[in-house]
């Protein structure tokens, strides 16, 4: 008996440790999250992760560059835990520099996947990132992807959106992999949102999923609003949609809109 409950007490407190370490790596995560949105002369963004479990494998940031360019990446690394959540981390710090040194997109993301791709092979990992960098003075966007989800351009003033395409292997597959770049033009009151499988992956209990679709309608229904509020809406309608079914996947979504 005495055994018994020492082995019962032995359990609980392995428990309640590894339930700490589970906090810890949750703060510290969120802590590597913009704490708030960006505003410059010219472009808003704004971002939201919420993680499906306690830590998660998503990522998003960004950054001005000098007073008038903003240089953003999203992430997604395969999985959901501490191991995830630690490379996560890895890929954010890796950006925060190639972002200092590279003079684009699809360089960054090179960058990326240079440094990234032995320590996600050996964690038998992979990721997928979109990164962009955007100029308020000329309105110019470049954008690369690396396997992930297209980003959605909504012209202001269109019903539709348009997905921005650039070929692009998922990071950690292949060693010296070169990233595709696009470069658009964007003008006042244009909306771009970049987002992890995780948004159009939510599931209802008919077995539906949100689909592209589903957040095309509601960035349209909402383009005329400011980042925040249209990702208020976004995850709003993901929640009726799921109806009160738990996320399977970590939900990630930035949104930029032009100013001027």
């Amino acid at each position: 008996m005495r055994l018994a409950e020492e082995r019962t007490r032995a359990a609980e407190v392995e428990l309640a440790v590894t339930k700490a370490h589970i906090d810890i790596a949750r703060k510290i995560q969120q802590s590597l999250l913009p704490d708030d949105p960006l505003s410059l002369a010219g472009v808003r963004f704004a971002g939201r992760c919420i993680p499906a479990a306690d830590v998660g494998g998503d990522y998003f940031g960004y950054f001005a560059n000098g007073e008038s360019s903003v240089d953003s990446l999203i992430g997604d690394v395969s999985g959901h835990g501490i191991g995830a959540a630690l490379m996560m981390a890895e890929a954010r710090t890796t950006f925060m520099s190639a972002r200092l040194v590279e003079d684009s997109a699809a360089a960054v993301l090179s960058k990326l996947n240079d440094l990234l791709h032995d320590d996600l092979d050996h964690a038998q990992l992979f990721m997928t990132a979109c990164c962009m960098t955007f100029d308020a003075t000329t309105g110019e966007l470049t954008y690369a992807n690396a396997g992930h989800p297209a980003a959605l351009v909504l012209r202001a003033g269109q019903s539709r959106c348009i997905p921005l395409r650039a070929e692009g292997v998922l990071l950690g597959i292949q060693k010296d992999a070169r990233f595709d770049q696009v470069k658009l033009r964007m003008n006042a009151g244009d909306v771009v949102v970049f987002y992890t499988d995780g948004i159009t992956d939510v599931c209802n209990d008919a077995g539906d999923f949100f689909g592209v679709r589903g957040l095309e309608d509601v960035i349209v229904s909402n383009g005329y609003m400011e980042p925040e509020p249209l990702i208020d809406a976004v995850l709003a309608a993901l929640e009726r949609f799921a109806a009160g079914r738990p996320f399977d996947d970590d939900c990630t979504i930035v949104a930029m809109k032009v100013t001027g």
